[in-house]
This record gives C-alpha cells, structure tokens and sequence, in this order.
C-alpha cells in the first residue's frame, strides 16, 4: 500500500523474512526500481546476500554500528585471509582449534567450515599435521575471498570474544 503514491523514503524492517524466494527476487527488482526514480530506501536484514545488494550498509551488533560502508568497500577493508574446509566432520575440527595460534577464528558456513588465520600458509601445514594425527579426512581446503558474512561474523565475534578464538565470556 505504501509504494502506491512512490514515497521518497520507504523503511523496511526485514522484508522478506518469510518470503519465497522468488516473491523475494520480485520484491528486490521493485526496490531496484524505486531507487533508480528517486527513492531512499533503508532495509533492515539478517540475510547478508541482500545487503549486498544495497548501496550502503551498516553492519550493527548489539544496537551499534560497527561498520559503514559500501558492500564492497567493507569487504575490501577486511585485512584476514579465509580458509575453507570441506571434511568428514566440521564440528570435530571446531572442537580441536581452539588454543591453536595459527587460528583466530573458526565457524561453520553451510557445509563448509572457515577459519581465519593469521597466515595461511602456516595454517594449511599446521592443519595438515592435525588432521592426519586426529584421522580426519579432508575432501577440500583452499584459501577462498571472503564473503560480507565473513567480515560480519569475525567483527561481531571479535567484539564479543575480545579478539581472542576459544575465548569465551
């Protein structure tokens, strides 16, 4: 009903939580739409994927902004590599990092598990050896580009932790 008379500012809160994905495809094309005429639109969401989408966001944790910017250029600061892992069992891996220092920071995303870690090279020897001493099999490991829901899983565990990976308040 709002965007029968296209309003100069239009504020969404989670829009499609809930919405099938191609309703969600459908809504994104009419927002595209609005702002090529003009429109301002801010969109509150969970999903990382759709503020890429915007042309500027701010990452918020806890009620405070933790970074703005355009998607990529909050992509382009983060200064850690990813490594992602494809095993037989993540969450065996997950447990046996923490206390490693060749690793910041570790959490599942999706089927893969990805690791911070100060330099990758290290990282992949050290893992290799651990791997192999705890009979995990590995079907990929790679350095990969990281994604805006890296940069805002490692900020808001940063924060949270104190910078510290196995830390916990």
């Amino acid at each position: 009903c709002h965007l029968i008379h296209t309003p100069k500012y239009l504020f969404l809160d989670a829009p499609t939580i809930g919405v099938d994905p191609v309703a969600r495809r459908e809504l994104w094309k009419l927002l595209f739409e609005l702002r090529d005429q003009g429109a301002t639109i801010f969109v509150s969401t969970p999903y990382m994927d759709e503020a890429e989408r915007c042309d500027v966001i701010g990452l918020m944790d806890q009620g405070r902004i933790i970074t703005q910017n355009p998607p990529e250029t909050v992509i382009q600061e983060f200064d850690r590599h990813i490594l992602e892992i494809r095993s037989d069992n993540n969450h065996r891996i997950l447990d046996l990092l923490p206390g490693q220092s060749y690793i910041e920071d570790a959490y599942l995303m999706g089927q893969e598990l990805h690791l911070v870690p100060p330099d990758v090279g290290q990282a992949m020897m050290s893992l290799q050896k651990l791997f192999a001493e705890s009979n995990i099999t590995i079907e990929t490991m790679a350095e990969t580009p990281p994604s805006l829901e890296d940069v805002f899983v490692h900020l808001v565990k940063r924060d949270q932790l104190g910078g510290t990976f196995g830390k916990r308040n």
